[in-house]
């Protein structure tokens, strides 16, 4: 048997599939300093959920937390959707990681809202 033709009918098969191009280093490099931020936005906005569920005794300052994390949240789940949806090159679970990640923390601020104005 010759090694040189399982080498060429692996190349053959593989140039004869859809092939993805390679992930780009700054595109991945990209991604996972956007990983930090989604991350803390959507615990940011979880902690604004649960203030907006249990606003406690009184209940006047349960909004102050739902903005603070709408004035972090928000903007890095809008700048991880657009940079994660733009940047194609990438590790797919990167992307995807990045992608949920920046969407849970752009939806849970006005989901808060949402609950909060459910309670007033």
């Amino acid at each position: 048997m010759d090694p040189m033709s399982s080498t060429d009918s692996t190349a053959e098969s593989q140039s004869a599939g859809s092939v993805k191009p390679p992930a780009s280093r700054g595109s991945a490099i990209a991604l996972g300093v956007l990983a930090l931020p989604a991350l803390v936005g959507v615990l940011f906005g979880a902690c604004a959920l649960l203030a907006a569920l249990f606003p406690g005794p009184s209940g006047e300052w349960a909004g102050l937390p739902v903005y603070i994390a709408s004035c972090f949240a928000v903007p890095v789940g809008i700048i991880g959707l657009v940079v994660g949806g733009r940047l194609a090159k990438t590790p797919r679970g990167l992307r995807r990681f990045v992608l949920v990640a920046s969407g849970v923390a752009l939806a849970l601020p006005l989901v808060a809202m949402l609950v909060l104005r459910a309670h007033r």
